[in-house]
């Protein structure tokens, strides 16, 4: 079962401009942001290329919610997805 945005359906229209990220002026090059002093925000996951983007958001919004309810630490809850 394959569910989300097939990427067979999508084409880019010729001459179509591309966008282009701005430049990052030097610095941090961290990719850890997260905002929250608690770490309630779980870890990101490889989700594949089964199309199951919502799924993983889902997830990722109710092991932050288990996080706050319980206090838990980060490293104590994983909700795991099956096929």
């Amino acid at each position: 079962m394959r569910l989300g945005f097939p990427k067979e359906s999508f084409s880019v229209p010729e001459g179509a401009p591309l966008l282009q990220s701005p430049s990052i002026a030097q610095g941090t090059t961290s990719l850890n942001y997260n905002r929250s002093p608690y770490d309630y925000v779980t870890p990101i996951e490889d989700q594949g290329d089964c199309g199951s983007c919502w799924a993983f958001a889902t997830k990722a919004a109710l092991e932050s919610l288990v996080l706050m309810a319980t206090r838990a630490a980060p490293t104590s809850i994983n909700l795991y997805l099956t096929t």
